[in-house]
Order: structure tokens, then sequence, then C-alpha cells
């Protein structure tokens, strides 16, 4: 699958797709998906994050809530505009193929 940026990602259908996703994924695996999601996007030399989201993340963070669905949605929206592959991949490796088939379908358009 070739690298491609948020830019060519269908914005509408990321933004539409992440709450159902956020909420598929298994309580026991979300502090793992969390913290690696934040790796991610700390880790990611391509797009810088929006300050309005990157400050949404440090929030969730400080309250301890971005294992919660809102959590979830906002890190998969920030890992999703930096590593859209990697955000694939992350899901893929910690068993939660439904959420990552849907967000393969969005970037795929």
């Amino acid at each position: 699958m070739p690298q491609k940026h948020l830019k060519e990602i269908a914005l509408v259908a990321l933004a539409k797709e992440l709450p159902s996703v956020a909420t598929s994924i298994s309580q026991e695996k979300r502090e793992s998906i969390s913290e690696e999601s934040i790796d991610l996007i700390l880790q990611s030399q391509r797009n810088p994050l929006p300050q309005g989201l990157a400050w949404s993340i440090i929030r969730l963070m400080s309250y301890e809530k971005e294992t919660t669905d809102a959590g979830m949605e906002k890190l998969l929206e920030a890992a999703m505009m930096v590593e859209p592959e990697g955000t694939i991949q992350l899901l893929e490796k910690h068993g939660e193929r439904a959420a990552a088939n849907a967000l393969r379908r969005i970037i795929s358009t």
C-alpha cells in the first residue's frame, strides 16, 4: 500500500467512522494501543498535528482519559493524520482487525 498523507484521506469518511472504530476496540487492549499510538504520534516525522488536536490529547492524558471512547477517538484521529499505515498496523498487531479494516477502507479511497 503506498504511503498516503491525510490530505489524500477522505476526511468526512474518517470523521464518521472514528467513533465506531474507537468504541469497537476492546477494553483489555486500550491501554497498550493508546500508549503505542502516542509513541507513533510523537515519533512521526511527517505532518505536525493541528494545535487544537494536540491540546485535546494532552488534556485527555492529564485526566487519564486516553483509554475512554473519546480518548481513543482522538488518539486514532491524530495517529491517522501523521501515520495512517502505521496506525492500521498497530491495530492489526493488537488483533483489532475490524477497526484496522475500517480505517484501511477509508485510506484506500
